[in-house]
């Protein structure tokens, strides 16, 4: 029962990689030709096809990875990064507020001396 549903889907994701392969070469003997409406229809056909079978959602599962699996290779990765970035984001909140009192005592002087 699983080997002949395999062989029915890879039969079938062969068909589509098949008829775009034909749907292509018929686009470049069309354009050697000069007819360049049959070959601009023929080559969208073969990028329908071909997109058909690579997006197929049996094919997806395959080339994408599950988030735990993401998570596993990049952490390591974009943990140590992300500490240092929230580290300089604090730094550099806590150096705002210095220089703001600063200027505020500043602003405040300088309104002393002016009145």
């Amino acid at each position: 029962m699983i080997c002949e549903q395999l062989h029915l889907w890879v039969s079938f994701l062969f068909e589509k990689v098949k008829f775009s392969l034909e749907a292509a070469k018929l686009a470049q003997h069309n354009a050697s030709q000069g007819i360049c409406d049959a070959s601009a229809v023929s080559s969208r056909h073969a990028r329908s096809l071909a997109e058909d079978a690579f997006f197929h959602p049996s094919v997806m599962s395959i080339s994408y990875y599950s988030f735990e699996h993401m998570f596993a290779v990049y952490s390591p990765f974009f943990l140590p990064l992300s500490l240092h970035v929230i580290l300089a984001v604090v730094r550099e909140i806590k150096r705002y507020k210095q220089e703001s009192r600063k200027y505020a005592a500043w602003e405040a002087l300088r309104k002393q001396h002016s009145d």
